[in-house]
């Protein structure tokens, strides 16, 4: 399943061939696509990119360390992700599966042995397309969430479209947000923190 970024790059690709520009996401393999998402059907790969003069390439910022960089605003699809009242969600704590995962692991096992959370129900994120992701967000109260140190973890904004309570790690970004929406940040790796907060 594509990640938060690589959704982006598709979402961005779609909405320049609606504003009428032509735009393309670039694999280096030939015959990879993430299919399903707005903007597949525009996919170049080595054998069919040819460069012109006129194109302007648009990469993550961890491509050319020092080179100059402008930010590009993330939006939502807020009718895929939409918002469902409090009192519609179960006593369920939604987790993404592959990042930190052994302070992920560490969380979730202290917090089972402490027993401090009983009639609350664990689900994992894992190998869903977009609806998935939204049944179990929708559900859900809470998102703990251990993103890396990176520039923006789709998923938290995801959670909070849809009405969840956030805690976890801000991954710097999550600084813009978190005070705002009412989110809990922990500190990264003091997973003792972590379990108090949830």
């Amino acid at each position: 399943m594509p990640t938060g970024g690589n959704k982006i790059t598709y979402r961005h690709v779609h909405v320049l061939a609606k504003a009428g520009w032509d735009g393309w996401v670039f694999h280096p393999r030939d015959g990879f696509i993430f299919s399903g998402l707005p903007g597949a059907e525009s996919v170049l790969t080595p054998a069919s990119y040819q460069c012109r003069a006129s194109d302007v390439l648009v990469l993550p910022e961890d491509a050319f360390p020092g080179m100059a960089c402008e930010r590009v605003w993330v939006s939502l699809d807020f009718q895929t992700f939409a918002l469902v009242p409090w009192e519609q969600k179960r006593n369920q704590i939604a987790f993404l599966t592959r990042k930190n995962t052994a302070d992920l692991a560490q969380v979730l096992k202290i917090l089972s042995i402490r027993d401090r959370l009983q009639g609350w129900k664990f689900v994992p994120i894992e190998g869903l397309d977009e609806t998935g992701v939204y049944q179990v967000l929708g559900q859900s109260r809470l998102l703990v969430s251990f993103g890396h140190q990176e520039d923006l973890c789709l998923s938290n904004l995801e959670a909070l479209a849809c009405g969840c309570r956030l805690i976890g790690y801000d991954g710097m970004a999550g600084r813009e947000y978190f005070p705002a929406t009412g989110s809990v940040a922990s500190p990264v790796g003091d997973t003792i923190a972590f379990c108090e907060a949830v």
